[in-house]
Order: structure tokens, then sequence, then C-alpha cells
């Protein structure tokens, strides 16, 4: 929760049982008092919001299964243009990191270091280790020599 027009955020403990209408006063005292022991005040006639939520849910589901990537050693190793704008960079004069594409990793892949791994998520992982290999599950094992 913040105040509103604030650029940042206290995490607020919400009482563990449902909530509903109403709860806002008890949420926005809650903040107050935290507010008040990180800063030392509160300002208790200032609006508030939350900007952001967090859940745990617990239920009952499926046994999760391992899933095995496919075997064969294709590993592709991306050019500069193919790297969605991402270029081969330069740490110093003397090292050249490759770029290779998360997607065109298969089970034995080897990676040669350094080098970085363009993935899901948009930003890349560097290996600055002597390189890496990917396990039957897909995960990137990285290894020091």
């Amino acid at each position: 929760m913040r105040y509103v027009g604030q650029s940042y955020e206290l995490r607020v403990e919400a009482p563990d049982r449902e909530l509903g209408p109403g709860d806002e006063k008890l949420l926005n005292n809650i903040y107050f008092k935290v507010h008040e022991r990180a800063y030392g005040y509160a300002a208790t006639t200032e609006p508030t919001e939350m900007v952001n939520l967090r859940l745990t849910a617990i239920g009952a589901s499926e046994a999760a299964r391992n899933c095995e990537r496919s075997s064969g050693v294709r590993t592709e190793r991306l050019e500069p243009s193919r790297a969605s704008g991402a270029s081969i960079f330069r740490s110093s004069p003397n090292v050249e990191y490759k770029i290779y594409d998360r997607y065109g990793l298969r089970w034995g892949s080897r990676i040669e270091g350094p080098a970085i791994v363009k993935g899901l998520i948009p930003r890349l992982s560097s290996i600055r280790a002597t390189g890496a290999e990917v396990d039957r599950y897909g995960n990137i094992l990285i290894t020091e020599q």
C-alpha cells in the first residue's frame, strides 16, 4: 500500500480471513501503523491505495509432471541480427559474448562461455563461466572448469 501519489510502497499484512466491503478502514489502519514504524509518522487523513496484491491459495491439484526436453544437440546460436535487437556484447576489448536462443536449446546442448542466453523473460542471462549444458528437463547447468 502507499499514499496516493507516492512512488514507493510498504508491505501490509492483511488479516487471515475473508475481506469484504468496509475492510478498507482496517487495512488503512494497518498501513498507518506500518508507515509510522518505518518513518516515525503517519498521515491518517491522507488517501491511500493498494498497488500490489499477493495471494496464497491452497487447494488440491494434480501432481506436477516433469516435462522432459527432446534429446538431440540442437544448439542455436543467434547472429546479432536475429537476436531481436541484441548484439554481441563486449565487456572489454578481449571478451566477446556469444548469444544463444533459449528456445533453440535441447537436452544435451552445450553452451560455450562466455555467453548470453536470450529467453522467456525480456532480459538476457549472462553465463560467464566456461560453459553450460542443458539437462533433460531444460535446466541450464553452468559449469566451471
